[in-house]
């Protein structure tokens, strides 16, 4: 071989290894790009499960509070509808004593 040859090979060498050492430092950007997008979306994962969970809870929270207030105007509904049935008994009662008293008052004359 000629010392042209062996010039132009180990030239030819020297730029294959700058080559491959530019796609190294390339595929190393890459791998941190990758890294990076990865743990940048595992976070907003987990900041979206925190969310989630917490907007269940506060559903929750309301939920029962609601039962709890449809139970208290059940039971008030409950208490007013026995408040109204002894007044009307009450009502009939004393209209069957202005009845009587007014029968009483007739018959007397």
């Amino acid at each position: 071989m000629a010392k042209g040859e062996i010039a132009a090979l180990k030239e030819a060498l020297c730029n294959q290894n700058l080559i491959i050492k530019k796609l190294y430092v390339e595929l190393e950007e890459e791998r941190e790009a990758s890294a990076t997008a990865a743990t940048e979306a595992l976070s907003m994962i987990l900041r979206m499960q925190r969310e989630k969970a917490a907007e269940k809870m506060e559903a929750c929270q309301y939920k029962r509070m609601a039962e709890e207030r449809i139970n208290h105007a059940e039971e008030t509904l409950e208490v007013l509808e026995e408040v109204v049935l002894q007044k009307d008994l009450e009502i009939e009662s004393l209209r069957f004593q202005l009845k009587a008293n007014m029968q009483k008052q007739t018959s007397e004359k």
